[in-house]
C-alpha cells in the first residue's frame, strides 16, 4: 500500500504542471530551472543560446526532470506570445534574468531590484480575481559567473561589503534564489501574493 507523502511535502510537489524559465541559462537561472524540474514540473527553457539550453537540459535531465526547450530571444517582446504558446499550457511563468552595466555594481543592483515592485503588485492586484497569484524574488548579492565578469578588485569589495551588510557573514548562492523561487510557485504559498521575496541576508536595501 502506498502511503501519501506528508501534506508539509506535498504542498511543495510541482508534478502536473508546467513552468517556464527564460534566460539566462547559467547561474541562478540554471539553479531555478533544475530545482523546478526536481520538484515535479516540465519546465521549458527559452534562451537565444542553444549551447546553454542543451547544458541547462542536461542538468535537469541528470536529476530526474523534464526539460523543453525552445531557442527565443525573450529580449524581443514580439517574440515573448511566441514562447508561451509554446508551453501549451503554462502554470508557473519564472522571469529569470540578469543584467550587467558599467556603472558601479550596487547601484546598478539596487536600482533594478526596486524596479520590480510596482510591476509585481499591480498584476497581483488585477489578477487575484482570477485565481492567479504574482510575486518576485529580488536576491541580495549572488555569487555568479555574471558578478564575476567586473573588475577582480571592484569584485572583491563589492562581495566584501556585501558580506559585512548581511548578519550571516557571507554572499548568495544561486540556490538560495532557486530555493526562493520554488516557494511561491507551490501550494504553500496559496496565500501570497503581489509579495517581494528577498533572498539577501537580512542585508538592507533602499526600497
Amino acid at each position: 500500500m502506498l502511503v501519501p507523502p506528508p501534506k508539509a511535502l506535498s504542498a511543495y510537489d510541482l508534478s502536473g504542471r508546467t513552468a517556464l524559465a527564460p534566460e539566462p541559462p547559467a547561474a541562478s537561472g540554471r539553479a531555478c530551472a533544475v530545482l523546478l524540474a526536481e520538484a515535479g514540473a516540465t519546465v521549458h527553457r527559452d534562451d537565444r543560446d542553444a549551447d546553454g539550453l542543451d547544458g541547462t537540459a542536461t542538468l535537469i535531465e541528470n536529476h530526474g526532470g523534464t526539460a523543453r526547450l525552445h531557442v527565443v530571444d525573450v529580449t524581443d517582446r514580439s517574440r515573448l506570445p511566441e514562447a508561451a504558446r509554446s508551453c501549451g499550457r503554462l502554470d508557473v511563468p519564472a522571469a529569470i534574468a540578469g543584467i550587467t552595466h558599467s556603472g558601479p555594481v550596487l547601484e546598478t543592483r539596487d536600482a533594478a531590484k526596486a524596479a520590480v515592485v510596482q510591476p509585481t503588485r499591480t498584476p497581483a492586484t488585477a489578477l487575484g480575481p482570477h485565481g492567479v497569484r504574482v510575486n518576485a524574488v529580488a536576491p541580495g548579492w549572488i555569487r555568479t559567473p555574471m558578478t564575476a565578469r567586473h573588475d577582480r578588485a571592484a569584485q572583491a569589495h563589492t562581495e566584501a561589503v556585501m558580506t559585512r551588510m548581511t548578519p550571516l557573514g557571507r554572499g548568495g548562492e544561486p540556490d538560495d534564489v532557486a530555493h526562493a523561487v520554488r516557494y511561491p510557485a507551490s501550494d504553500v504559498s496559496g496565500f501570497t501574493t503581489g509579495r517581494i521575496l528577498r533572498p539577501n541576508g537580512d542585508a538592507a536595501t533602499p526600497w
